[in-house]
This record gives C-alpha cells, sequence and structure tokens, in this order.
C-alpha cells in the first residue's frame, strides 16, 4: 500500500509539474501583454494538526498570465508561506513554496468596473519543517488541486486591485506528513505588461 501511495506520489508530482512549467517554455513566445500580479495574504490551514499547530501563515504570491483568451486565462503563479511558533518550549519554523498553473474565467459583468472570477488548477508545494531546538529538518514536496474565486476592481492606468480566495487540497507524499492543505486569502494588484515594459 505505501508503494502504491509512492508511486501515485510521484505520478502526481510529474503531472503538476509539467503543468505548471509548459506555459513559461511554449506559450509565452506569442503573448503581446502579459498581466503581472502580486498578492499578499494568509494560508489558513485547514488540516486539524495544522490547524491547532500552525493556525496560519502569511502569504505572498506573484505570477502572470501566460495565457489568455477574450475571459479564459491561464496564470502562472509562485510564492512563499512563513510561520514560526513555539510549542512545549521548543521553537519550530514552517516554510512553504506553493507553484501553481490556474485556469480563471472572467465572468461578464457589462461595462462594469468590478467583476468576478472563477477558476481551478493544480501545483506543487514545497515544505520545509525546521526545529530550530533540536536542529532538526524535514523537507517533503506534495502536488496538489485548488479551486478559486474573486473580485477584480479596475483602477487608474489599467491596473486592477484584486480580491482572491482559493482552496488549495494538498495530497501529503506520506500519510504520517501532517497536512498542509488550506484556504488562501490574498489581495493584490495586476498590471498589464506588453512587450517586456509596463502598459501606462
Amino acid at each position: 500500500m505505501n508503494r502504491l501511495a509512492h508511486i501515485f506520489s510521484k505520478w502526481g508530482i510529474s503531472v503538476a509539474l509539467c503543468t505548471i512549467l509548459w506555459p513559461t517554455v511554449i506559450l509565452p513566445q506569442g503573448l503581446t501583454h502579459q498581466p503581472f500580479s502580486l498578492k499578499a495574504g494568509v494560508y489558513i490551514f485547514t488540516d486539524i494538526t495544522s490547524s491547532e499547530f500552525y493556525i496560519l501563515a502569511p502569504t505572498i504570491l506573484a505570477g502572470y498570465d501566460a495565457w489568455r483568451n477574450h475571459r479564459l486565462s491561464l496564470q502562472v503563479s509562485g510564492g512563499f508561506s512563513y510561520n514560526g511558533i513555539k510549542y512545549n518550549d521548543h521553537r519550530h519554523h514552517l516554510y512553504m513554496v506553493p507553484l501553481m498553473a490556474t485556469f480563471n474565467y472572467d465572468l461578464p459583468n457589462g461595462n462594469a468596473k468590478v467583476w468576478p472570477m472563477i477558476g481551478m488548477g493544480t501545483g506543487l508545494l514545497w515544505k520545509v519543517d525546521h526545529n530550530l531546538d533540536f536542529s532538526q529538518t524535514h523537507y517533503s514536496l506534495a502536488y496538489g488541486f485548488h479551486i478559486n474565486g474573486g473580485l477584480k476592481i479596475q483602477l487608474k492606468n489599467r491596473m486592477l486591485l484584486t480580491f482572491d480566495l482559493m482552496y488549495n487540497l494538498i495530497i501529503p507524499p506520506v500519510s504520517e506528513d501532517v497536512g498542509t492543505s488550506g484556504v488562501i486569502v490574498t489581495t493584490g494588484i495586476r498590471l498589464p505588461v506588453k512587450n517586456g515594459e509596463m502598459v501606462k
């Protein structure tokens, strides 16, 4: 059973990695616009053990649209989450690096300056769990799936203000590993880019 779970984990990581990498290598070559996004927020753990131990982790995410066709787009993004906590007189540090590929769909809202968005995708999560007192470090790489929704608000100079809510389902590499599934709540901005320069 453990061997089967290991095979599925390797397969899932490979599929997620290919999904993230192929648009960054193939698609951008023919693009004239690549909206760039920068968001900040929190990663709220939903696993019982993680939610009691780490509670939440401040998070930053950056990404760009590798492909767009009218209302549908493919966004490639990466980020960083961190939380440090003292438990039983021992200091623990948790570092997480999510890498995601997400298909987003902008719901129609006429000529309004505010419109909703929904999406789904796959990704990888690299985790480093470090116990400072024991000088022990645990590394793991897991794959997962996510669904998200949010709002985009039109600002000046074609900038957008965004509010996003994402549920990130992470499949742990081994059943004994602490689950890192969670809800990512962020707010940020989107800046349109044309031929490598910011659009004004």
